[in-house]
């Protein structure tokens, strides 16, 4: 029964080292500056290389280890930076076995292995020329984080948290833009209404559905079909439309375009049918590909225009 109950920490002890072997590739950069500029971002943050005293992790010391052994840049297209980290507990320390961690050259032995858990958020960016306001990154929310901390032979204490749990992310600006510092009033807290904001009609109750998710706007399109019903379907991650053809047309030239709060553009793709040229009057079922439903909490706006082959 011990061996059973000991199983699920080697197995989670385990992961958590494979991380450290993939974050070991990117140690070199870790300290240099300058990464952050090409995706319009901050630095990643470098560990320090102060040995540690303690013969176990502290919370501020796993904190600060987490931090920088998470951030760095993967290749030469992908910066993966953290913020809100928190370490919530540590747990009991368990001995380094010999041949376990053979991949591992830089684990002192004579120092317990201790599980941590805690939280933090994780963007996964990509590059930005940083000329235009762009949602450049995927952020996801962590809340239940574990992971584990070791001491290495220079004395620090190497720490990694991951949440396999999380499927879902959303697009935000690069953390330590201008536009993340600074959001336009209407997505700040407290902001009123009536103030500068610009408020965009699909903001109002009458531009959104039983579900509160906005209605799209189909003046465009209704120059060419009549709109008889609509539904969404997260299930299947689209939007159903029947629809009747007024006018020759191919659905595979029509596209939604999903817009957030500062008009910045969410997901732009084209619709979809069993048929390519509806006849005329007949009844015909087509659909467009929504964001996630999480994601669909930033959509203010939905649009569904013709873009001619």
């Amino acid at each position: 029964m011990k061996k059973q109950i000991n199983q699920p920490h080697q197995s989670l002890l385990l992961t958590t080292i494979a991380i450290f072997i993939l974050l070991g590739a990117f140690g070199s950069v870790f300290a240099q500056e300058g990464i952050g500029k090409k995706y319009n971002s901050r630095d990643p943050r470098p560990c320090s290389e102060t040995p540690s005293k303690t013969k176990a992790p502290t919370i501020a010391e796993a904190v600060a280890s987490v931090i920088c052994n998470s951030e760095h840049e993967a290749g030469i297209e992908t910066l993966y930076l953290v913020d809100d980290v928190k370490v919530t507990q540590i747990g009991k320390g368990t001995p380094y076995k010999p041949g376990a961690y053979a991949n591992i050259s830089d684990i002192d032995v004579d120092y317990l292995i201790y599980p941590i858990r805690g939280s933090y958020k994780k963007y996964q960016c990509t590059l930005s020329d940083g000329k235009t306001p762009e949602k450049s990154c995927l952020l996801s929310d962590e809340t239940k984080a574990d992971g584990n901390c070791y001491k290495n032979t220079f004395g620090q204490w190497k720490c990694g948290l991951s949440d396999i749990t999380v499927k879902d992310s959303v697009k935000v600006f690069p953390p330590g833009s201008t536009r993340a510092a600074n959001p336009p009033a209407k997505d700040q807290p407290n902001a009123k209404n009536g103030d500068e904001t610009n408020e965009k009609p699909a903001d109002k109750a009458d531009d959104k559905d039983e579900n509160g998710f906005p209605k799209p706007d189909f003046s465009e399109m209704e120059k060419y079909f009549e709109i008889v019903r609509t539904d969404y379907e997260f299930k299947l991650g689209r939007f159903n439309m029947l629809v009747k053809a007024t006018k020759k047309t191919n659905i595979f030239e029509w596209y939604m375009t999903f817009y957030d709060a500062d008009g910045i553009k969410v997901s732009d793709r084209s619709l979809n049918g069993n048929m390519g040229s509806p006849e005329l009057g007949e009844p015909t079922k087509i659909y467009g590909y929504t964001p996630t439903e999480k994601e669909m909490k930033q959509v203010t706006k939905i649009v569904v225009t013709r873009k001619p082959f």
